[in-house]
């Protein structure tokens, strides 16, 4: 009996040790790249209706915090920090002819921009402009979208 608690014990250590790692390899801006994702997701989950989602949005739930304010401001303050660090990019693109579908463009956003990628977009309908943030070396990606989708003829 006491070999198996011995070994518990030195699995507890050895996850905690590889935890402690793990965290130690992530940068700041890895990090607050994560509270973004994470602020995203839950944001989404509250305004489909969702009632399940990651743990910290059902702890949220439970205390009450899950607000789409509070995941709009983590994000936003997630976005800004990252932003003032130069980790990421944010650029404001107007379309010159206007784009004929919103939504059109929002799909190739959504199809260049994969689960692992960052891109956010603040859609400006009345300028004909969207504001975007996203990694620098991925603003040219954006660029090119709209260009294709910026047209005088439907």
């Amino acid at each position: 009996m006491r070999f198996i608690g011995l070994g518990f014990a030195t699995l507890l250590l050895m996850v905690v040790l590889v935890r402690l790692l793990y965290r130690s390899r992530s940068s700041d801006e890895e990090r607050i790249e994560q509270n973004a994702r994470v602020a995203a997701k839950n944001l989404f989950l509250i305004q489909s209706g969702q009632k399940w989602g990651s743990p910290s949005f059902l702890l949220d739930r439970a205390l009450g915090r899950a607000t789409d304010s509070r995941y709009i401001d983590l994000r936003r303050n997630s976005e800004s920090n990252l932003v003032s660090r130069g980790y990421f990019a944010k650029r404001t693109f107007h379309f010159e002819h206007g784009t004929h579908s919103w939504k059109e463009f929002s799909e190739a956003i959504k199809r260049k921009f994969t689960e692992g990628d960052y891109c956010t977009c603040a859609y400006l309908t009345s300028e004909s402009s969207i504001e975007v943030i996203t990694r620098p070396n991925r603003v040219a990606d954006v660029e090119q979208l709209v260009l294709e989708y910026d047209k005088a003829d439907p």
